[in-house]
């Protein structure tokens, strides 16, 4: 599928919204806005800018940490400006890397005609320097980066397509998850396992975060970071699993069981896969995510055993994942005021603890549809058995 449209169609929707306000046009300096409009991901530790007017759209990047050599040939091009960011790379003379990015995002801004006009900015990042440095008095500046994050709760159609790829990956982690994990393997190496497996599949290195313990690190709280607890005999582990890849993060959760498991975890995990089957079912547009919310937890807190709970939320939005977590509307918790709309991208993740004995967690992925909803993933979601 090729990105070029949707960031044309992504730009001109902020152009509409930018003329609509009488804005001459955008200083963009959030690192997820930015990838969403350009399709560059941003080298976090050297920041990154898009200039854009009525016409043109120029990206201030960093010489090296951002790869612009596949750029999406877009109907509205993007211009590309790099700034020296290694002092070491160039001996010829001195890097002052502050300086040298200062001067080329005022380069850009100046280039476009920006300078000391009313102009729309993501006001939770745009830096004081960057004003003083391109004339900006306080009230030339308006915030776009509420109205940015707003467009980016829908995925269109290519960001659905590199969530979906993220869960696939996900199932792939979990199915070597299944197959290290035995009786006297340690939790670093199912999850060692479940990245070798998900690196090789990609062809790359990325980012795998979340949740991968057992025994008894699953508490009342549930789980955490692998801690180097070797598996025993009945043992659970929680996985819950949410790389970044390709700027996109899934977040996708199964729970093991090392050998056979006891009546009572079966019957814990089987509440688990009803909650969520009658959550997936419910899924619609205009469906309020506090009424998804009672149907998840509701089943589950009907069913868990004495003592138990589910103290955290049961679902939320997911999508573009440059240096935070990509959660987003809406987000399903009993007092939300998120409505579900078509193109929303979702996890249902209903989970029972119970303080001294153990706990278990299964979550899936969910595109909105016209009528309902499309899951991403593939995995089984019953009690995965292991060893």
């Amino acid at each position: 599928m090729d990105l070029a449209p949707f960031l044309t169609a992504r730009r001109q929707v902020l152009r509409q919204e930018l003329e609509r306000r009488g804005l001459a046009g955008a200083i963009i300096t959030d690192p997820n806005h930015f990838f969403y409009l350009t399709g560059l991901l941003p080298n976090l530790n050297f920041p990154s800018l898009l200039a854009l007017d009525a016409e043109r759209a120029v990206a201030v990047v960093p010489q090296y940490g951002v790869n612009t050599s596949a750029l999406p040939a877009a109907s509205d091009p993007l211009e590309v400006m790099a700034y020296p960011n290694l002092t070491l790379a160039d001996l010829s003379r001195f890097v002052d890397e502050y300086a040298e990015r200062e001067r080329a995002f005022a380069a850009a801004i100046h280039e476009l005609g920006l300078a000391g006009r009313p102009v729309g900015v993501d006001a939770h990042y745009f830096p004081v320097w960057l004003a003083q440095a391109a004339g900006f008095a306080p009230e030339h500046l308006h915030d776009v980066g509420e109205f940015l994050y707003h467009q980016r709760i829908i995925k269109d159609a290519w960001e659905q397509e590199q969530l979906a790829f993220a869960v696939r990956l996900n199932d792939i982690g979990f199915a070597a998850a299944q197959a290290a994990l035995r009786p006297g393997v340690s939790d670093y190496e199912v999850f060692s396992a479940a990245w070798r497996a998900m690196a090789a599949h990609l062809g790359g290195t990325f980012d795998l975060h979340g949740e991968f313990s057992g025994g008894p690190a699953i508490t009342g709280q549930g789980g955490c970071a692998p801690v180097g607890y070797t598996f025993q005999a009945g043992d659970l582990l929680i996985a819950d699993i949410y790389p970044v890849i390709r700027g996109y993060q899934a977040d996708t959760t199964r729970t093991f069981v090392v050998g056979a498991p006891a009546p009572w975890q079966r019957e814990w995990h089987a509440v688990l896969e009803d909650a969520l089957a009658r959550g997936e079912a419910a899924i619609r547009p205009g469906l309020p995510a506090a009424e998804l919310d009672h149907i998840v937890r509701g089943y589950v807190e009907r069913h868990m055993p004495a003592g138990g709970s589910m103290f955290h939320h049961a679902g939320h939005g997911i999508g573009i994942a440059v240096g935070k977590g990509a959660h987003y509307p809406p987000f399903v918790v009993p007092h939300s005021p998120d409505i579900l709309q078509e193109g929303m991208v979702l996890t249902l993740e209903p989970g029972l603890y119970v303080p001294g004995k153990g706990g278990m967690r299964l979550e899936d992925n969910y595109i909105v549809t016209v009528n309902g909803c499309r899951p991403l993933g593939t995995f089984p979601k019953t009690l995965v058995e292991c060893g």
